[in-house]
């Protein structure tokens, strides 16, 4: 579309590649990374406008550098979203303990969005949307003063676990 003024750099984990040529050509966008947040690329920080950075819960079976995560979080706020997909309980109260290792989140308001875990066949996305928004309000006192928000996938509502649909 050449009215695009907004590309976002995916993955898999785009940071694996030299994608510094691609962003230094597209300059002139708006430019989001989503990171797996396993690795911090130091040069592309002045031409990134914006880090979505999703480390890893344990349930996952993935790991995020803990490294990584204290630079993407010295960013200022408004260049950075953390993400989680929470699965269960046990992955919402690991996120807690995550928030409370970093002050800086609640203490500078970096988003926290929240996603229900979607791959599991035998639990409907609905019913997974439901308990995420249980296990938030459950929490209240303990995430009160953070900037949490909660963002379903929507393609899950409308096509389940469809491949290219």
């Amino acid at each position: 579309a050449h009215n695009c003024k907004n590309i976002v750099i995916t993955g898999g984990e785009p940071l694996i590649q030299d994608i510094k040529p691609l962003v230094q050509k597209l300059k002139n966008f708006h430019i989001t990374i989503e990171t797996n947040c396993t690795l911090y690329k130091k040069e592309l920080i002045p031409v990134v406008s914006f880090w979505s950075v999703s480390p890893k819960l344990k349930s996952s079976k993935q790991t995020y550098s803990k490294e990584a995560l204290k630079k993407y979080i010295g960013l200022p706020a408004e260049k950075l979203q953390l993400k989680f997909v929470i699965a269960d309980k046990n992955d919402f109260n690991e996120l807690i303990d995550m928030l409370k290792k970093f002050p800086d989140i609640k203490k500078k308001q970096i988003l926290v969005v929240l996603q229900p875990e979607g791959l599991a066949e035998l639990i409907p996305y609905r019913k997974r949307c439901e308990d995420l928004v249980k296990l938030t309000f459950m929490s209240y006192k303990e995430i009160k003063d953070y900037n949490i928000r909660i963002l379903p996938q929507i393609h899950r509502f409308i096509w389940g676990n469809k491949r290219a649909v």
